[in-house]
């Protein structure tokens, strides 16, 4: 009985290894068909498909609309309140640009700001700039102003500094809308550069103004102020008020004024700090004055110093009269 089990397992023994040998040698007869067929039936690749990308269309949109809300701006006239709404400080720095003059603008400076019977300052010594500032009552508003080309890019980089703290300017367009008359620029309280001034009606002189090296800041508030031991003035006239600086009001340049700390850090001088002839309203740069006035020009500043003494003691006079006009009726009436 062993002997015949024996012969029972070996023969299954071997049925096995047949089939395990059957199996091997059909799948190696079934790869080596698979490969044979890939050979004479090369499989093309196919590509990956490309996903386009999504655009943006909302900031596609946006973008237009900065763009064209910048050019809007960029052709609007000096005086002009406008929308800056979701302009990023890139794009409203864009609004601060300076370029040289034009024939357009020269022909309209002449005869008031600007004239060729002179030869201290040409055309192209000066810049065109334009600039945002916020008026007072908080708008952002398109400014304007002439200075020396030197000054161009510092004048661009105070004012965007200014329009960025909300320092506000009441009016900033160039004094040829006054026919070039300061005296009538300053009483509108409008901050300028340059001019000649050729209606003070003397020899033309490089002062600051006329080499585009100075500017005056909402001169109404911060005037011209003369005060020596024989005269006392302010220019403009209707700034009488704001002469008392003791009390400072809003608009008022002091050394606690943001403007006043902006302009000296960037190396300019203030007016403010000058003995006799005070000018609150100026901040200069790089400006050398001449040893000597021309003398008709001193002539009209001690005339013009002298009437002003005089109106303002008028002025004084009309004011003491009311009182002395009381105490006669008083007076009369006992």
């Amino acid at each position: 009985m062993s002997a015949s089990k024996s012969k029972k397992r070996l023969r299954t023994d071997r049925l096995i290894i047949l089939g395990v040998l059957f199996v091997c040698m059909c799948g190696f007869v079934l790869y080596g068909s698979y490969r044979l067929y890939r050979v004479v039936f090369p499989v093309k690749e196919v590509p990956e498909a490309v996903v386009p990308e999504k655009k943006d269309v909302t900031s596609e949109n946006r973008t237009a609309d900065h763009t064209r809300q910048i050019e809007e701006i960029k052709n609007a006239n000096a005086l002009d309140t406008v929308n800056v709404t979701g302009l990023s400080d890139e794009e409203l720095r864009s609004l601060f640009y300076s370029s040289e003059l034009t024939p357009e603008q020269l022909s309209s400076m002449t005869g008031r700001t600007w004239s060729d019977d002179q030869d201290f300052v040409k055309p192209e010594d000066l810049r065109y700039i334009r600039v945002l500032y916020q008026n007072f009552d908080n708008q952002s508003t398109v400014g304007e102003i002439i200075m020396n080309k030197d000054l161009a890019a510092e004048i661009e980089d105070i004012f965007f500094d200014l329009y960025k703290h909300e320092y506000q300017i009441e009016r900033m367009i160039l004094p040829d809308a006054y026919g070039g008359d300061d005296n009538q620029s300053m009483s509108n309280n409008n901050t300028s550069g340059f001019s000649l001034r050729l209606s003070d009606g003397v020899s033309l002189w490089p002062h600051e103004h006329a080499l585009g090296l100075s500017v005056d800041l909402n001169p109404l508030m911060n005037p011209f102020v003369v005060s020596t031991a024989d005269n006392y003035s302010v220019s403009p006239e209707s700034a009488q008020t704001y002469a008392d600086r003791t009390n400072i009001r809003p608009h008022m340049i002091d050394h606690n004024d943001y403007a006043y700390q902006l302009f000296t850090s960037h190396g300019f001088t203030w007016g403010g700090d000058w003995n006799e002839r005070t000018d609150y309203q100026h901040f200069e740069k790089g400006y050398t004055p001449p040893e000597t006035l021309p003398e008709d020009v001193q002539k009209v500043i001690d005339s013009t110093t002298d009437d002003q003494s005089q109106s303002q003691e008028d002025q004084e006079e009309g004011e003491a009269l009311p009182e002395e006009e009381t105490a006669a009726n008083e007076d009369a009436a006992e």
